[in-house]
């Protein structure tokens, strides 16, 4: 089993890392300097310019929502009533913008139906709950909303639409069950968790066992990559897009990888884990994607985190040496990018309607981030308010770079 782990790891990494190679043709230089290409030239650029590419390099932009003691939105605010800070040094907030209509701002929300780690009882419910919401709602959406779906061919969102009973007529026409299979049907028959040992060449039951382990094992690594591939390239296409994107993810999420169905992490497969989570957290902010994790009480046991460690994971993963599958559990990234995080709802209305009025009112704070000594510096960051009884939600880190 520990080298069937080891292989699906390598496999992920192999998936989700990417990087180009870009080879350079060495030039035979003409006798004489005849014909010789011409040295590189400079570009002469204004200081409005200068100052334009250095923001485009470091400007770092904060979608925030400040709340007052009973949850509401607090407008009104001005750039002087915030203090920034960045590793809990003062930093210069350099724009300010105060959104009142999340419509005008171009915010867009997203309901994911997560086709791909929902079992059909959860995704049954999860459909009943959303249409409630849908039908229930007292006039128009606070901003365009679309339908999302995510299957293991990756996340498609329907038209968008501030009309609650359109969309719940979407809804219905969406396959009512699209993933391909449910990884922890079996899961208790395979006897997760139980060391187990051959007795003798006769014996097999356990063998059967460790066979149903090793299959388990590599169908919730694959529904992990599918699921944070997708997160990714969801992330990378709304930096094209103007506005703000709330991404509302219905269920558990994908399964987080832990117990003895798989091997301890060595440095190696840490080291790609950091990666993919500096990876993860720089195209949800660049692409300005606030994600909410809204869930409800499930059975799979392969969806839970313990309470005590999913606290440490919220502070962040700061070097590679901390890192594990667990770092990017959706509730972890949901945290880090703003979001809230709504764990064993029993009805989601109240969740989803919070979720939604972030894209309502919410202010938009810039920074020109300092060049780090070196690649993916993790800084914290924290935004204040001096009022009394108010508190503000936005991304908690980021990695800055050279």
């Amino acid at each position: 089993m520990a080298g069937a782990a080891e292989m699906t790891s390598m496999q992920w990494i192999g998936l989700w890392v990417l990087g180009t190679a870009i080879g350079l043709a060495a030039q035979a230089v003409p006798p004489d300097g005849a014909g010789a290409a011409p040295g590189p030239q400079l570009i002469p650029r204004s200081k409005s310019q200068r100052e334009a590419r250095y923001a485009a390099l470091h400007r770092t932009l904060l979608n925030l929502q400040v709340s007052d003691a009973s949850g509401h939105a607090v407008p009104g605010l001005t750039a002087q009533d915030f203090t920034l800070s960045i590793d809990h040094r003062p930093q210069k907030v350099t724009s300010f913008s105060a959104i009142q209509d999340g419509a005008t701002a171009k915010a867009h929300a997203f309901l994911m139906i997560d086709m791909l780690n929902n079992s059909e009882p959860d995704l049954a419910h999860a459909r009943r709950e959303i249409e409630k919401f849908l039908r229930s709602a007292k006039g128009p959406l606070p901003v365009p909303t679309s339908l999302a779906t995510l299957t293991d061919n990756g996340i498609e969102a329907g038209k968008a639409s501030r009309d609650g009973i359109e969309l719940a007529r979407e809804l219905a026409l969406i396959p009512k069950n699209a993933h391909p299979t449910d990884c922890t049907e079996d899961w208790q028959n395979a006897a997760l968790g139980i060391k187990t040992t051959v007795m003798s060449p006769g014996d097999t039951t356990v063998r059967n066992k460790e066979v149903a382990a090793e299959r388990i094992g590599n169908c919730l690594n694959n529904k992990f990559q599918h699921s944070l591939l997708a997160l990714r390239d969801f992330a990378h296409h709304q930096q094209a897009v103007p506005g703000r994107a709330i991404l509302i993810w219905l269920g558990p999420g994908w399964p987080v990888l832990l117990g003895p169905a798989f091997v301890p992490d060595t440095p190696h497969v840490r080291e790609n884990d950091f990666e993919n989570v500096v990876e993860l957290a720089t195209e949800l902010r660049e692409g300005q994607v606030t994600l909410d994790a809204v869930s409800w009480p499930v059975s799979s046991p392969v969806a839970r985190l313990d309470p005590a460690e999913l606290t440490i994971l919220m502070r962040g993963t700061p070097t590679a040496s901390q890192a594990s599958a667990s770092s990017l559990a959706m509730p972890v990234l949901a945290h880090m990018s703003g979001g809230q995080v709504y764990l064993k709802q029993k009805t989601l209305a109240a969740a989803l309607s919070a979720c939604l009025a972030d894209a309502s009112t919410y202010y938009v704070v810039g920074f020109d981030s300092v060049p780090a000594a070196q690649a993916d510096e993790f800084r914290t960051i924290e935004l204040t308010v001096d009022k009394p009884g108010v508190t503000v939600r936005t991304t908690t880190a980021y990695y800055a770079q050279p």
